[in-house]
């Protein structure tokens, strides 16, 4: 036998083969660490309204409207204040004013107004204020009509002074209906 040959030129490269056949799965790898927070999505598109409900059971009924504070005024023509009517308070108490004249002014009140009842008898309420914010009580020649009572007047009709006026002047009250 003879010495081997020279190395022969490569030959010419050949076609793919097939795929083999899969091999089998390999086993599991370790857990990997969390990931950070990604930020968060866009809003979304707002969805289309619903089907209107079904209509609820009616309300209860309100309460009862509160007082307005309706005002009776009783005047007594004595010297005694009258009572107040059952489910009423008293507000106050006074002398029933009827009218004043002082200086060709007058007025007249009315005996249901609150203004008809003051709550200190004074035989010249009158007040008058001029234009330049100055007033004077009771000045000039002025007149007070109460509403009297049935006190019989001196028989000598001498003027009656002092505490002794408020016998021959009304008393009423004033009271709010609750």
């Amino acid at each position: 036998m003879g010495e081997p040959g020279a190395k022969g030129v490569d030959g010419l490269r050949g076609n793919r083969g097939d795929d083999g056949f899969p091999g089998r799965p390999g086993s599991l790898g370790p857990e990997g660490l969390r990931g950070d927070n990604g930020f968060p999505g866009p809003q979304g598109l707002s969805g289309d309204e619903g089907p209107q409900g079904f209509p609820g059971p009616p309300a209860p009924p309100g309460p009862p409207p509160r007082s307005r504070g309706v005002l009776i005024t009783r005047h007594s023509q004595t010297t005694t204040t009258p009572e107040c009517p059952t489910g009423t308070s008293l507000l106050w108490e006074g002398y029933s004013l009827l009218h004043v004249t002082g200086d060709h002014n007058s007025h007249g009140q009315d005996l249901g107004a609150p203004g008809s009842c003051l709550r200190i008898f004074h035989p010249m309420p009158y007040l008058f204020c001029n234009l330049n914010n100055v007033c004077n009580f009771a000045q000039r020649n002025d007149y007070s009509y109460w509403l009297s009572t049935n006190e019989p007047l001196p028989m000598m009709m001498t003027p009656v002074e002092g505490l002794n006026i408020e016998r021959y002047v009304s008393s009423k009250l004033k009271n709010g209906n609750i």
